[in-house]
């Protein structure tokens, strides 16, 4: 039997070991959660098993290329442990991707950017044919209050249903709290990577990522790319700043603790000086000009002393303390501010940062937020890691949301975390009701970048910070939710044809080419086909043919009530056919065995054999014998007591009621024989006749025939 090896427990911890102990202490902060609910949360956060397991992986396949990139951030500085960086960064949850959509409704830009690109690949009509239409389907999907010149309401309903709703069919999965009905992004499919399944939801998604041109696609994964590498060299660069800081604090700290153990070996040298001077063994030396003085006097002295200078230096080690740990919590404010505040100016992070980390951190922004949220679902549902490395795919959602029109509000509330509410321009602008968008290209043109967050609140006293917010926010809020087209630069090819018109100016052709962008897409705004007149008459064409069917469904049905009753007679007839052919092959079958036995014995049978029957026999049919010497009837009469012998002509009467009728041959009238075979063929009942003149065969016979032998 093999032995255990021994856990070391002096070796140092693996990179996944350090990620699963800082997961371990994120899940305790629920520990107040109550039990029954705790599952559910902890999954919200993407902290279950099966999800912090995805997550750690996506932390350990990037960490090579992170660890490069903040190598170049952070140059020859042996002292910064990247790993403690790397997993502190990507637990972090501001707020949980599940959170996220349901806040900034990620899936409606990322259903933009898909109908767009299927605008552009000319395959609308194909991708309208396989969205689904079903009011109940589109009325549980939550949308922002969304009005756009280039899709209806609809159409943008279906999509993101589409979307959000991907793996609703899956099966296999026995148990899991992340059940794809209910949360849209991480499901538990998605993070066992058991989605891909021949399911009806599937077969609607995959449908539609296979009419997008794949060019697009893999501009919009590659640029995600590039944007997560970004939101990284963004974050260790500022983090980059903090560190001369942290080694002089921990350098000071280190100083000070050799000077503690300096004044620790002082104090043992001290320790044996006072036994010396109090068991009288001490010998002083006089100096020159200084008074004698005690021995006891002198320990005392020098214990105060190194008291004074133990406590000084624990007081500066407190303060560099107290520096080096509000230095942590500064660090960590950034780390959960380089996320959530994506909606403040260079200002407002340098009232709280250095200026140098104030000028990194507003430098970042996503180019096209729409086709960020797509590349992150798409992402998602191909199994890639970068879309479970939370740090810079937080990053990248949370200047998405800010980017765009509907979310620039809910991110800006989010980093109001504090409870201070900040002015918002929706709060006091007139709102215009539009009715009735396309690719994200800024006009030439029109030189406004709609969703770049060039916008600033002007100076307030009452305002905390300066935000910033893009001009498509702007004209969504003036709206009451109008949606800026996100391919503005089709319009550029109007320039020259406004010159022609009399607009030579470029303020003329801006304000032009805004109104012809807009108005321009309402033309070929997208919509499902209104097929209600087409329905209508072909609902009237299928009740038609419903008649037509009913008519036909009666006549056939006569026809084969008609032919079951046919076919009933026929068989009636048959079986009656059947029974008068079995009742004359016995009664062909007794005629010959008569004269068989009239050939071969003339005379009467004396019996060789015992009677197989033990008489007299009580037959259980009604039987009626007719015909038979005097003689013989006095003996069979003794034998079978129940059955009705009748002498001379018969009539119907007397046969009436009877099952069996016998004939006794050798002793009957012509006229009562032939009597007898009218009456029993016309009441069709069997006849049978005597094959012997003796009585005993004769009721071995009948008591044969009774019991159906």
């Amino acid at each position: 039997m093999k032995s255990k090896a021994k856990r070391n427990h002096n070796r140092p911890a693996s990179f996944r070991e350090k990620c699963r102990n800082a997961f371990d202490g994120a899940i305790k902060g629920l520990a107040n959660i109550n039990a029954a609910e705790k599952e559910n949360v902890a999954a919200s956060f993407d902290l279950d098993k099966r999800s912090v397991e995805r997550r750690i992986d996506a932390m350990e396949k990037n960490r090579a290329v992170a660890k490069r990139i903040a190598e170049d951030c952070i140059k020859d500085d042996q002292n910064f442990n990247f790993d403690d960086d790397w997993i502190a960064i990507n637990i972090l949850m501001d707020p949980p991707y599940n959170v996220g959509e349901e806040m900034f409704c990620y899936s409606l830009a990322a259903a933009i950017w898909i109908l767009d690109a299927i605008r552009a690949n000319q395959k609308m009509d194909e991708a309208l044919a396989l969205l689904p239409k079903d009011k109940d389907k589109l009325d549980s999907v939550r949308l922002p209050k969304c009005v756009s010149p280039c899709y209806s309401e609809a159409v943008l309903r279906s999509m993101v249903y589409t979307i959000l709703h991907r793996n609703e069919d899956c099966t296999g999965l026995v148990k899991s709290p992340k059940d794809p009905a209910m949360v849209f992004v991480t499901d538990g499919y998605t993070i066992a990577g058991k989605q891909h399944q021949d399911v009806p939801s599937r077969r609607v998604f995959e449908g539609i990522l296979a009419l997008l041109p794949e060019d697009m696609v893999d501009n919009a994964v590659n640029t995600f790319a590039f944007m997560s590498k970004a939101a990284v060299s963004r974050y260790f660069t500022c983090r980059n700043k903090w560190i001369k800081k942290e080694i002089k604090y921990t350098e000071e700290l280190r100083k000070k603790t050799e000077e503690l153990k300096a004044i620790s070996e002082e104090s043992v040298k001290l320790s044996e000086k006072a036994k010396a001077a109090f068991t009288g063994k001490s010998i002083q030396q006089r100096i020159e000009g200084v008074p004698l003085i005690d021995d006891k006097m002198q320990v005392a002295a020098d214990v105060f002393d190194l008291k004074n200078r133990s406590d000084n230096i624990i007081d500066e080690m407190e303060v560099i303390q107290d520096e080096r740990d509000a230095l942590f919590d500064e660090i960590s404010d950034f780390q959960n501010d380089s996320i959530i505040k994506s909606y403040w100016t260079e200002e407002s992070w340098a009232k709280r940062y250095p200026k140098l980390i104030a000028r990194y951190a507003t430098r970042y922004s996503v180019p096209d937020p729409y086709e960020m949220c797509f590349a992150f679902y798409y992402l998602l549902d191909q199994g890639d890691d970068l879309a479970w490395l939370y740090y810079p795919t937080s990053v990248i959602l949370s200047f998405s949301a800010a980017q765009l029109p509907w979310s620039g509000g809910s991110v800006k509330a989010l980093s109001d975390k504090n409870g201070a509410i900040t002015a918002d321009i929706i709060d006091i602008l007139p709102r215009i009701d539009i009715y009735n968008e396309l690719h994200t290209k800024d006009s030439q043109m029109v030189p406004i970048a709609w969703n770049d967050m060039t916008l600033r609140l002007p100076p307030d006293t009452k305002r905390e910070d300066n935000l910033r917010y893009t001009p498509s926010k702007a004209i969504y809020s003036f709206t009451n939710g109008a949606i800026v087209p996100r391919n503005t630069r089709n319009i550029d090819a109007f320039a020259e044809s406004l010159y022609d018109c009399g607009v030579t100016t470029g303020e003329g052709k801006a304000i032009y080419g805004a109104y012809i962008s807009v108005l321009s897409n309402l033309e070929e705004r997208v919509d499902f086909k209104d097929d209600t007149e087409s329905l209508a008459a072909q609902c009237k064409e299928y009740e038609k043919e419903l008649e037509r069917l009913r008519k036909e469904n009666e006549r056939q049905k006569e026809e084969l009530y008609k032919t079951e009753k046919a076919l009933a007679d026929k068989n009636a007839l048959l079986e009656k056919q059947a029974n008068k052919r079995s009742v004359e092959k016995q009664e062909l079958n007794d005629l010959r065995e008569l004269i068989f036995a009239l050939t071969n014995d003339a005379g009467e049978e004396k019996s060789s054999q015992k009677p197989n029957t033990v008489f007299p026999y009580h037959t259980q049919k009604k039987h009626i014998v007719f015909g038979g010497h005097p003689t013989w009837l006095k003996a069979i009469k003794l034998m079978l007591p129940d059955v009705k012998f009748i002498e001379g002509v018969p009539s119907s009467e007397q046969i009436k009621g009877a099952e069996m009728v016998w004939l006794q041959t050798n002793y009957m009238s012509h006229k009562a024989f032939y009597k007898i075979i009218d009456i029993v063929r016309s009441k069709n009942i069997p006849l049978r006749y005597f094959t012997s003149a003796s009585a005993a065969k004769g009721a071995e016979q009948v008591a044969a025939a009774d019991s159906g032998k």
